[in-house]
């Protein structure tokens, strides 16, 4: 091949990364918005690759997909963008986590750990060495921890398991 001076060789274009199609319940998405974080995990023979992106868009309607197990379930497709370029295996599947909502500098605690107390929640705060009820408000929470907005601090020492045997008021606690 002979090109001559001035023709075009070959055009370079930005890399525009690796784009990611993930369809998620429609009740889910009702959360999802473009720009969210995104964290997607890909097992791979040498381990789980991890990865980070942001949503690029959600569809505005859900479409009606098959599960595997035979259910029918509404669905909407959202669009990811890679924030890297670390290869991923095409074709694969890939666990996606959506960050729909974060804050920073908050007291949080495991869910398993409140329990109700009157007519609020509470949890068990070692005092002294012995085992007190704490009443609590909660804030924001997902499937596992709990935002305490007022009730403890940074410092107090909580009771994972609130159903200890023999737990109550005032017992010697060691830790």
């Amino acid at each position: 091949m002979v090109v001559s001076s001035g023709q075009l060789l070959l055009s370079i274009a930005p890399d525009q990364g690796y784009h990611l199609e993930s369809y998620i319940l429609a009740s889910d998405a009702l959360d999802v918005k473009a720009g969210n974080p995104v964290k997607v995990i890909q097992e791979t023979s040498a381990g789980n690759l991890s990865l980070t992106g942001k949503v690029e868009s959600v569809d505005p309607s859900a479409v009606e997909r098959v599960s595997p197990l035979g259910l029918k379930e509404n669905r909407v497709k959202v669009m990811i963008l890679l924030e890297s370029n670390t290869p991923v295996v095409l074709g694969s599947s890939m666990d996606v986590q959506f960050v729909t909502h974060q804050e920073d500098n908050r007291l949080v605690v495991p869910k398993s750990a409140l329990f109700p107390f009157k007519d609020e929640q509470a949890l068990w705060v070692i005092r002294d060495g012995k085992a007190s009820v704490q009443p609590v408000v909660k804030g924001l929470e997902n499937n596992n921890e709990t935002i305490i907005e007022q009730g403890i601090q940074e410092s107090d020492q909580i009771l994972l398991d609130p159903d200890l045997k023999g737990l109550k008021e005032g017992k010697r606690v060691q830790h």
